[in-house]
């Protein structure tokens, strides 16, 4: 099960961190350049996430990968612009978009971070 699923109306956001180091390896090594381990890893990741996408029946569903990281991890990514991607899938009707986003695990109330990192349209 996710983490976190937010329903409201027509949209579903769903929310799902994974407290491994792989956008930190990611960043730093490019796709074709880290282990083997670790892009089975993410992949399987990103295949989970799909699947909950797929249990919910909004026509918009965002599905998000949160990758907790260290403060100095998150601002580096965050000055080069890389803090979050998204991907748009088609799935027929309905709109899924994949977010992929680092958060620094030291966040507090009232930190900007989630909104700067996730950046919800």
């Amino acid at each position: 099960m996710p983490d976190v699923v937010i329903e409201q109306g027509e949209r579903t956001i769903i929310l799902d961190a994974k407290y491994k180091s792989h956008w930190e390896e990611l960043d730093l090594y490019g796709w074709h350049s880290v282990r083997d381990y670790v892009r089975d890893a993410h992949r399987n990741d990103i295949l989970q996430v799909l699947a909950y996408a797929n249990l919910s029946e909004a026509k918009h569903v965002t599905t998000c990968l949160i990758y907790p990281c260290r403060r100095e991890t998150w601002a580096s990514l965050d000055e080069r612009e890389r803090v979050a991607h998204r991907a748009e899938v088609p799935v027929g009707q309905r709109r899924l978009d994949v977010v992929l986003a680092a958060v620094p695990m030291d966040v507090v109330a009232g930190d900007k971070v989630l909104e700067r990192a996730l950046r919800f349209p």
